[in-house]
């Protein structure tokens, strides 16, 4: 007999291919069978801890400290009740009304240490008109076309005491007692005193040449002009009539309410000194 012809050398080694296979496979399970299942391990509750850590840190914080806490919203409370409590608020109210009045005889204490400023007009050889025309001419130097009353030199000496503490007020003697001359007395008293301006009068549209008449006549020396008219008017009147710079020469503006208005970012660009409300009414300020 013939001997049998050898297997191919392919087959050979698809065997041992597969040999290698089957030790890889057994040694995977080897390994997996070393390491228990992370079904085993113990389970940790991360929120548990969280809650135990927060606990821990509220049992710390001082016990003062939440006291404190309580007392505060203890006075908070008390505070709401208080504002929404009728007593309180008319007890509020009356402590209001008792600081103005104090307030105001501190004003007057003040007017009347105004008033012996200018005892020196106070001459016994002088008659009661003399005394006042002397008052005048020490006061308010510049008004020389004609007298003030005695009320109304009181009036000047009222504004300037409210000028020198730095407050404002309402002139609101009864009509044709001299409000107007009044207020001009005033303005001419600061212009005397080196205070140049600039002022401005805001005034009704059927006022305001009455205004410029009362000035020119009593106080000659003080320049004064009509601010109105349309847009490009009014224009020419700033640019060349008042300057930004102000200064001695600058006169007192008188204008309506209207303009004011018109021209309230503009006006407002000027460092006026005073300002003169004359008829206020909420119609002509909103």
């Amino acid at each position: 007999m013939g001997m049998l012809p050898s297997p191919p050398r392919q087959l050979s080694i698809v065997k041992a291919v597969k040999e290698e296979d089957q030790l890889l496979h057994s040694v995977k399970e080897e390994n997996v069978d070393d390491h228990p299942d992370a079904s085993s391990y113990p389970s940790v509750d991360l929120e548990a801890e969280d809650s135990d850590a927060s606990m821990e840190v509220e049992e710390e914080q001082p016990y003062e400290a939440r006291l404190n806490v309580e007392e505060e919203e203890a006075k908070g409370r008390e505070a709401v009740r208080l504002v929404s409590d009728p007593v309180t608020k008319f007890n509020k109210f009356d402590e209001l009304l008792t600081q103005v009045q104090l307030y105001s005889e501190f004003i007057l204490e003040k007017v009347l240490e105004g008033y012996s400023n200018y005892s020196s007009a106070y001459n016994a050889t002088l008659t009661e008109e003399e005394m006042w025309a002397k008052e005048q001419a020490e006061l308010v130097p510049l008004v020389s076309g004609g007298m003030l009353r005695p009320y109304q030199i009181e009036g000047v000496k009222w504004l300037m005491s409210l000028w020198c503490n730095g407050l404002n007020g309402i002139l609101a003697d009864q009509m044709s007692l001299g409000n107007t001359i009044q207020t001009i007395g005033f303005l001419a008293h600061l212009k005397g005193n080196g205070l140049h301006g600039p002022y401005m009068i805001i005034a009704p549209v059927l006022t305001l040449s009455n205004w410029v008449d009362e000035i020119s006549r009593l106080v000659p020396s003080m320049a004064c002009l009509i601010y109105y008219g349309d847009k490009l008017a009014r224009s020419e009147i700033r640019r060349k009539l008042m300057p930004k710079t102000g200064g001695p020469d600058f006169p007192i503006i008188v204008t309506s309410y209207e303009m004011a208005m018109s021209d309230a970012k503009i006006l407002a660009q000027y460092r006026w000194k005073y300002i003169v409300f004359d008829e206020v009414t909420e119609k002509q300020v909103p």
